[in-house]
């Protein structure tokens, strides 16, 4: 068993391993991810939980009695789930406990997210149901014994001291958003958003973005949804994004070349839109929009990704 360590009042300490979890009320997986990283504690790192034991998960129901967001996932694989911001195996078998019932089940394809539920059992969830979020704080001594060796191993993204990653940070021997600098990090791809400018023309938002990354370019539908919660926190109604076409004849296509494989007509798209009028892409109320080059826009902007 792992040293435990002093937590504040109104958090928890872990079991197995230095850490004190904390919450945060109602919200979307992907806005937890975010509130998580966010939250700031005397230097400790903030994260999504990441209890490792059924007596973690017993505290961790304890202290949470409600049901509430843990920093697992599936995006990579259905039914291959890991822990987001943690080198090392995801520890629970699925369809066995602490799953509840035969999950994780993966309903309506559409359950991605790991939730903590009935005090101590896992469920996989659609992301988008709000939830606590169950989030913990580490000590900077911990995470430097749970990697920083000097090589990447399994498990892990980067070390300490690595080369540029297209504008993130390795820390923990994870990828991240840059600390304190107002970005937002999407939990599927590595790449962090910010809202640079409420409003601005088009060329504006591109130049703007390339001083500090590009343009957003939000190519699956999760990044869409944490997209949409950068805009809405900064109350922008819509926001500039990388994709465009020649003509209204043509395909649209995000400048950095990655593939564009939204179905017209279907989420993320308006149900009216693609409808033949525009050239430009925006997201517009959490949905992508065609329409043309005029007007004040939100520049939202991107950095990470790009293959790594």
């Amino acid at each position: 068993m792992a040293c435990r360590y002093t937590c504040l009042e109104g958090t928890f300490a872990a079991s197995s391993y230095p850490a004190c979890y904390a919450s945060v009320t109602s919200v979307t997986f992907f806005e937890a991810y975010d509130a998580c990283a966010k939250l700031a504690l005397g230097g400790a790192r903030a994260r999504m939980a990441t209890p490792r034991t059924t007596e973690d998960l017993m505290l961790l129901g304890t202290f949470q009695s409600a049901t509430g967001w843990i920093g697992a996932a599936d995006f990579d694989a259905e039914g291959a789930f890991r822990w987001l911001d943690l080198p090392g195996e995801f520890p629970y078998a699925g369809q066995q406990a602490p799953w509840v019932g035969s999950n994780p089940d993966d309903a309506m394809d559409r359950e991605d997210c790991v939730a903590l539920v009935g005090g101590a059992m896992l469920d996989d969830s659609p992301c988008e149901v709000p939830r606590a979020a169950l989030c913990e704080f580490v000590p900077g001594w911990a995470l430097d014994e749970e990697c920083d060796d000097g090589e990447v191993d399994p498990g892990e993204e980067c070390q300490p001291g690595d080369p540029d990653h297209h504008g993130l940070e390795c820390s923990s021997c994870n990828l991240g958003c840059p600390a304190g600098d107002g970005w937002s990090e999407s939990p599927v791809d590595h790449v962090c958003y910010k809202l640079v400018n409420p409003g601005t023309t088009r060329s504006g938002a591109l130049l703007e973005c390339a001083l500090v990354g590009r343009l957003a370019t939000p190519d699956d539908i999760a990044d869409v949804a944490v997209a949409r919660y950068v805009c809405d926190e900064a109350m922008t109604d819509d926001c500039w994004l990388d994709a465009s076409r020649p003509t209204t004849n043509d395909a649209f296509a995000w400048t950095s070349e990655e593939s564009f494989d939204y179905v017209d007509m279907l989420p993320p798209w308006r149900s009216d839109e693609p409808d033949g009028a525009g050239t430009i892409v925006i997201l517009d109320a959490g949905a992508l929009n065609a329409v043309d080059d005029q007007g004040a826009r939100g520049a939202l902007c991107e950095i990470g990704d790009l293959d790594q």
